[in-house]
């Protein structure tokens, strides 16, 4: 299984490798380099997004929406079977569509981040309430920006090294049943002969997501 202290990572923008304890002046460096296209700046957001030892940097724009920052999440870290989501900011939970069951389309994400987002704001973000992945999410920095996106990744954990519990080879699957006992770790050799069912398996990928539901990795662009 993952390490539970913080992965080494790299920056989006140069590619090169980013030491996570000078995140914030290394991508506010980069960022200058790389400034955007849009024709006036705009306040960003600049964010940290953990669960160790998976981490992000994600820069949003402070007119994006708390949806915006939900379906960036979902689609490149946690989406696999459309469950529910919800950001907590100082106590109150800001829910997907259906999250409130007594007004199934109310969409209680539709706030500008500017709103309720503040320079060294910490907030959560729960993904699926049956087998849930929970994300710890500060905001770092208040940059000016010219990206067009609402919500632009800066910088990445570079995937752990998870070995094969049968012969300690860098493992490639994971049994998604195993996982809550923290096993199941497999390398492609191994995985023939593993007693769970061979649909349980699945490929390990760099997401906190690796190995719970039917999760398989980002969606295509």
């Amino acid at each position: 299984m993952p390490p539970r202290n913080s992965a080494p990572g790299h920056c989006e923008l140069c590619n090169q490798p980013v030491d996570k304890s000078r995140l914030v002046t290394h991508l506010e460096k980069c960022l200058l380099r790389h400034p955007g296209e849009a024709n006036q700046p705009v306040k960003g957001f600049l964010i940290e997004v953990k669960a160790l030892p998976y981490w992000l940097a994600v820069l949003a724009r402070a007119d994006a929406q708390l949806s915006d920052l939900d379906d960036f999440l979902r689609a490149y870290w946690v989406e696999c079977c459309g469950h529910l989501s919800a950001f907590t900011i100082d106590t109150e939970q800001y829910g997907s569509t259906g999250f409130d069951e007594d007004d199934e389309d109310l969409d209680g994400m539709i706030v500008p981040l500017d709103e309720v987002l503040s320079l060294r704001q910490k907030f959560g973000y729960d993904y699926d309430f049956g087998m849930s992945t929970s994300l710890e999410l500060k905001v770092l920095a208040e940059p000016e920006t010219r990206q067009e996106e609402p919500i632009q990744l800066l910088a990445q954990n570079d995937a752990p090294v998870i070995n094969c519990q049968e012969c300690g080879k860098p493992a490639t699957l994971i049994c998604s049943e195993c996982i809550w006992e923290g096993e199941g770790a497999l390398c492609n050799r191994c995985a023939p002969a593993h007693p769970c069912e061979q649909d349980a398996l699945r490929p390990i990928v760099n997401s906190p997501r690796c190995g719970i539901c039917e999760y398989t990795g980002p969606e295509e662009e």
